[in-house]
């Protein structure tokens, strides 16, 4: 009966301190790739994609479409086709009297129009926003962002470039701010290698809308960071289990034996 209490402690004491978790992750971002490449683990991401295998348009507005290991979406529905791939010769800009068509490449290819809405909120009702899927788990992306015109703002809608929101399917959010003339690259990792396998737009409180473009897209299927110190909450629970085990040896020696 001795040994049976000695192991029942030993499990219960192991199960205790393999139920307590870290404290709570950082998503770190960056604006420089090479940056966002050494806290990812260093050299390139095992998963790429720049869109460059499109030739034709492919709108993602009403069905989801997938490039290499990208899939791209909306929150729902809409009959829209500004939500696309849009490959060369670019739909934007656009003549000067449209309204929707406002977003610029990259560099010059083909590449993957963002927008990010609200609900309720804008002139014409809802307005979708872009979903980004991995269809696997990764520890870290990036990709260049690229600048949207204002040219909608003549005809009074809203301008279209500023800060929106990215937030990662652990509910964990970051942003990126463009201009009308100006882009950059946005790059996430937290900072224990804690795995996500999609990311989602929005906009900030008070704004309608907000569109880029995205290229070059890299991400991380594991990240080459140490393991993280132990948390006190850890070192508590462990030393209690290690007096529950004593405590469970010192009966054990001290119980008749029985013949």
């Amino acid at each position: 009966m001795g040994l049976v209490r000695f192991f029942g402690f030993s499990a219960a004491a192991l199960l205790a301190v393999s139920l307590v978790r870290p404290a709570d992750a950082s998503l770190l971002t960056f604006t420089d790739r090479a940056s966002w490449r050494a806290a990812a683990g260093g050299g390139v991401g095992d998963l790429t994609e720049d869109f460059n295998s499109v030739v034709s348009d492919l709108p993602y507005s009403s069905l989801s479409i997938r490039v290499g290991f990208v899939t791209l979406s909306t929150s729902f529905p809409f009959g829209d086709d500004s939500w696309r791939v849009d490959a060369p010769p670019d739909r934007f800009p656009p003549p000067p009297t449209s309204v929707a068509s406002v977003i610029t490449n990259i560099d010059g290819t083909t590449f993957a129009t963002i927008l990010a809405g609200t609900l309720g909120f804008d002139r014409f009702g809802s307005i979708p926003s872009s979903v980004l899927d991995a269809g696997q788990k990764i520890s870290a992306i990036g990709f260049d962002f690229g600048p949207s015109d204002s040219g909608g703002a003549a005809l009074g809608f809203p301008e279209y470039h500023g800060t929106v929101i990215v937030t990662t399917s652990l509910g964990d959010e970051s942003s990126y701010t463009n201009t009308t003339t100006t882009g950059g690259f946005f790059g996430i990792v937290y900072d224990d290698g804690e795995l996500f396998d999609s990311l989602s737009w929005s906009v900030p409180n008070g704004v309608m809308r907000r569109y880029s473009g995205i290229d070059n897209i890299e991400a991380f299927t594991s990240v080459d960071n140490p393991d993280p110190l132990p948390q006190p909450a850890t070192i508590a629970v462990f030393g209690l289990g290690l007096l529950g085990l004593g405590a469970a040896a010192r009966r054990a020696k001290s119980t008749p034996s029985v013949v």
